[in-house]
């Protein structure tokens, strides 16, 4: 359970609690426990093969607290919300529901596992840099596992052709000086998104994507409004769990990537020659074969309950790490404390005043008459006055920044 919300425990977590139950519950130890107030290396051998069929050591991913937090049920529906309302405009087969993001790349990778002998302190791995130089590269698929050609932004001023030597068919470029994708690079890149899956008013399609802020500017949302694209928003901090590139393909991208690189450097003829931001897309294609399969594509939909549509699919154990900084609402605490409980005789005061015998005469309506009373749809309701009579929570704009485009 731990593990499941993030706070896992390590092997000197457990020998300690392990101490700590049988001495709160009078258990038989051995005597050597007290020593370091822990449990010995033998129980924790014994007790990792006993449950070896459901327990494993494994190395876990850090997970920012932000994440964690605002990964949440009520965050969760808000999307699927919004996300049905989207499918609710049509008739969406897969082919028809995209999801788009950017993901990094640069001319360092991280060094494979290699063969080495014993006894050797530390083995190099060789790479082109200390550090190295960023390339973004903006992806997107579909539903049913098909691809649209990705687009690559260099770090430079100027974009030249020669810059996507080896790129994948019909991939595109663009040029930016930090190497980060920006409002124009994305617009530049929803124009070549809709050139390849040409959609229509007629028959629209639905794409998903974070909520960067040069996701959702009016230029944007006016060209896919146009166009027939549905933009459908995650919330923030959330695209870790639903969204279906950044779920598991872009982990396995980066890793073919990072091989790449390093079976090019040790290539007959290329040792001693770095790795330069012109030799970044030929390399990312061959990782790009590997990764963006159909196969892994459509599993990724699926396990983000986007399709088949399943917004139960994270379940109450998805949410747990949320619950580590649930607070008591403080308005809700005050105003509990507030209530006084009855005495015997208010409470007998007032189970006599809404006893059958001293109802009010008036308050005695037959069937009869409630049946001849006028439906709801007979019921006109006064307009609402032009005074400031709309409540806080109308007045209020909304605060979610996940949620649906037309």
């Amino acid at each position: 359970m731990a593990a499941k919300m993030h706070y896992g425990l390590n092997l000197a977590n457990v020998k300690k609690l392990a101490c700590e139950y049988a001495i709160t519950n009078k258990k038989k130890y051995p005597s050597q426990w007290d020593k370091k107030k822990e449990a010995g290396d033998n129980w924790l051998r014994c007790f990792r093969n006993r449950h070896s069929a459901s327990l494993s050591l494994r190395k876990p991913e850090g997970t920012s607290l932000a994440r964690s937090m605002s990964f949440n049920k009520e965050t969760v529906e808000a999307f699927f919300k919004a996300y049905k309302s989207a499918l609710a405009k049509g008739k969406f087969e897969p082919s028809r529901i995209y999801n788009v993001d950017e993901t990094g790349i640069t001319t360092v990778q991280h060094p494979p596992k290699i063969l080495a002998p014993k006894g050797v302190k530390q083995i190099g791995g060789m790479t082109s840099a200390e550090k190295g130089v960023l390339v973004t590269m903006i992806c997107c698929i579909n539903a049913a596992g098909n691809t649209v050609p990705p687009l690559f932004v260099f770090p430079r001023a100027n974009f030249k052709n020669h810059m996507l030597k080896g790129a994948s068919v019909r991939a595109i470029g663009a040029a930016n000086k930090s190497g980060w994708s920006n409002e124009d690079v994305f617009f530049k890149y929803l124009q070549h998104f809709i050139s390849h899956v040409k959609p229509t008013i007629e028959d629209k399609v639905i794409l998903l994507l974070d909520n960067h802020e040069s996701h959702v500017l009016i230029p944007t949302i006016d060209l896919a409004k146009r166009s027939g694209v549905i933009l459908v928003t995650f919330h923030p901090h959330t695209s870790h769990r639903m969204q279906p590139l950044d779920v598991c393909v872009y982990g396995p991208f980066k890793t073919y990537y990072s091989s790449a690189v390093s079976n090019s450097m040790n290539t007959p003829g290329n040792a001693g020659k770095p790795i330069t931001i012109y030799d970044v897309a030929e390399l990312a294609n061959t990782a790009y074969l590997k990764a963006f399969t159909p196969s892994n594509i459509t599993k990724r939909f699926q396990v983000s309950g986007l399709y088949p549509l399943n917004s139960d699919i994270f379940g109450e154990q998805g949410f747990l790490p949320s619950n580590v900084t649930d607070r008591t609402d403080p308005s809700l605490s005050k105003a509990s404390s507030q209530i006084k409980p009855l005495s015997s005789n208010e409470t007998s005061v007032i189970t006599a005043a809404v006893s059958p015998q001293t109802m009010s005469p008036s308050l005695n309506v037959s069937l009869s008459e409630l049946e001849n009373q006028p439906s709801s749809s007979d019921i006109t309701v006064p307009p609402r006055s032009s005074d400031n009579s709309m409540t806080k929570a109308e007045n209020t704009p909304s605060t979610s920044t996940g949620g649906l485009f037309l």
